[in-house]
């Protein structure tokens, strides 16, 4: 939110940066606070060569002079165009919500669960799967760019799954924006990590299934595309 605001330029020297609450007012007129829905607002206020004393700035020319009144004349000109909030168009719960719907309304024989939990602290997958044919599929929804952590927090759904004795097939993150460096670490995990065993009531170990994790972006999977990151 610090960056928010425009920077102003007279005669190509920056005098001052980042001016949101100084310039721009509420309806009252009373100054406009910062928030998250401005973070896409940035721009600048360039000014050309001007006569002296026209648009004043302070004794070292490092900002303006609020009390000049050809100052207020620009803000006030300025404030004629309201600045648009951009609120959150999805967040994670709608980004779930919307998911499992799509899967519902496209393979009706499935059983599609929002509300699956693992582990005895009962971590809740953000969408469970199984396939009329058995098969289990697992979800995580993330708004932003894929992180490692949405990774683990994946593979620790896989392996709590697996110590309930059920074992799942696939693994895949949806989220804003892809990440190299995380889909490296992703072929890493899948070539040399080993998944847990389900020990029955026999005391019999049963193998999971290799791990086998994808990443997906909103757009491939036809979810919402205008996502805030």
């Amino acid at each position: 939110m610090e960056t928010q605001g425009i920077d102003i330029r007279i005669e190509g020297r920056t005098i001052a940066t980042m001016q949101f609450d100084s310039i721009f007012t509420t309806k009252d007129d009373k100054p406009l606070s910062r928030h998250n829905d401005y973070n896409d607002f940035v721009g600048e206020l360039i000014i050309p060569k001007l006569k002296r004393g026209v648009l004043s700035t302070i004794n070292n020319k490092s900002d303006f002079n609020k009390s000049d009144p050809h100052w207020i004349m620009v803000f006030d000109e300025l404030n004629k165009y309201p600045l648009e909030r951009k609120e959150r168009e999805m967040t994670e719960s709608k980004l779930k919500n919307e998911w499992a719907k799509k899967l519902q309304d496209t393979n009706p024989n499935d059983h599609i669960d929002t509300e699956h939990s693992v582990w005895p602290s009962g971590q809740r997958i953000d969408v469970y799967r199984e396939t009329e044919s058995g098969k289990i599929i697992i979800y995580e929804l993330k708004v932003g760019r894929v992180t490692a952590q949405d990774v683990y927090q994946l593979l620790m759904y896989w392996d709590g799954l697996v110590m309930d004795g059920t074992f799942p097939k696939e693994g895949t993150l949806i989220v804003g924006e892809k990440e190299n460096k995380v889909q490296n670490m992703i072929d890493l995990i899948m070539r040399r990590m080993t998944p847990p065993t389900y020990i029955n009531v026999d005391g019999k170990e049963i193998s999971s299934e290799p791990y086998k994790i994808m990443i997906k972006t909103h757009r491939e999977v036809g979810l919402t595309k205008d996502i805030e990151r």
